[in-house]
């Protein structure tokens, strides 16, 4: 009887979470889901002896289907709202007030269940409820079986009237839920990692983390486009990569550059060469290549757009009020990536 329940809570739970991803709105399923979840309570408590199985199942599924809206999602809206430092303190705040919601809420039902039953049956009848098995209510005379069945009907209805009356109270709340714009987020590198061990990890770490996943995601010619066009720097994207490997040694020959990054000489030479040609780089007469002044200087315009790029990507933890932010920004920006840039395929 309470399958159709969870398959509900299932359905809504990982279609909420998909759509959230794309649109990056939530508020709407918070209140939707405790609208239905209030509906489905209603029906609930309308339930009587002659009520049809299917009837109870379909009831069922409209709760689980409001609840699947609503619980995970509460959280997302909780950790979107409050800086990276506080994310485990609300994480396990929330946890913490729902499962004492969930104790009062058992405390609050099973005490209007029980004076419900104690009211229609007194109390031998109902201490012999309290202590029977199914099998020894299905032995009572007929008359009894019948005072005793329909004595549990009647106190289960304001158990459902009142969760109705409650569900109603979260949907006022709900409409009151200030919807926050969705900070970028990575996905799990792969079924590993949705399985894996609690990391004992700081939030600069775990903030780190997301933001290497993010990066190692980009497209890297159009992240070296994009640095050129935000500093200004008349480069394509190879070059830009070069200019950011010669700034970070400083001496290097064609060889040892191919051997240590392993990528074909052929690759590297072009790139290279159109650095010494523009005056960025210069080839010493031992053969190893390093910035020109002004090559070091474009790297640090090239730099400083990384580092404009990578703030905006956390602007919504305010990374000018902490200085841990402001470092790992600096430590990811002389990061860049190691890989040539590609060409973005049409």
């Amino acid at each position: 009887m309470l399958m159709p329940m969870m398959f509900g809570m299932l359905i809504t739970s990982i279609l909420s979470g998909r759509i959230i991803s794309r649109w990056g709105r939530y508020k709407l399923f918070p209140v939707t889901g405790t609208a239905i979840m209030t509906f489905g309570l209603f029906m609930l408590s309308r339930l009587s002896l002659d009520s049809h199985q299917w009837q109870t199942s379909l009831d069922a599924l409209w709760l689980g289907l409001g609840m699947g809206m609503v619980m995970q999602v509460l959280i997302l809206a909780v950790q979107n709202s409050i800086e990276y430092e506080y994310l485990g303190v609300a994480t396990s705040g929330t946890m913490l007030f729902r499962s004492v919601g969930g104790a009062l809420g058992v405390a609050l039902f099973g005490a209007i269940f029980a004076g419900g039953l104690r009211a229609r049956l007194g109390p031998e009848g109902l201490d012999f409820l309290t202590n029977a098995v199914p099998a020894a209510v299905r032995g009572l005379p007929p008359v009894m079986q019948q005072e005793y069945i329909d004595a549990v009907m009647a106190a289960l209805r304001p158990v459902f009237v009142a969760a109705t009356c409650i569900a109603a109270l979260g949907f006022v709340l709900t409409i009151f839920l200030q919807e926050i714009e969705l900070r970028d987020t990575a996905p799990a590198e792969g079924l590993a990692e949705s399985f894996a061990m609690p990391r004992d990890a700081t939030s600069l770490e775990e903030l780190e983390r997301i933001i290497t996943v993010l990066i190692a995601r980009e497209n890297r010619w159009r992240v070296y486009a994009d640095f050129a066009r935000q500093g200004g720097i008349d480069l394509p994207p190879p070059e830009l990569w070069m200019l950011a490997r010669l700034g970070e040694r400083e001496r290097v020959t064609l060889s040892s550059l191919s051997a240590e990054l392993k990528v074909p000489e052929t690759a590297l030479a072009q790139p290279l060469h159109a650095l010494c040609a523009r005056g960025l780089a210069e080839q010493r007469p031992s053969s190893e290549f390093i910035l020109t002044d002004a090559g070091a200087a474009m790297r640090e315009r090239m730099l400083a757009a990384r580092r404009r790029n990578l703030a905006d990507l956390l602007a919504r933890w305010q990374p000018e009020q902490h200085p841990d932010v402001l470092a790992l920004i600096d430590r990811l920006a002389r990061a860049l990536s190691t890989d040539l840039p590609a060409p973005q395929a049409t």
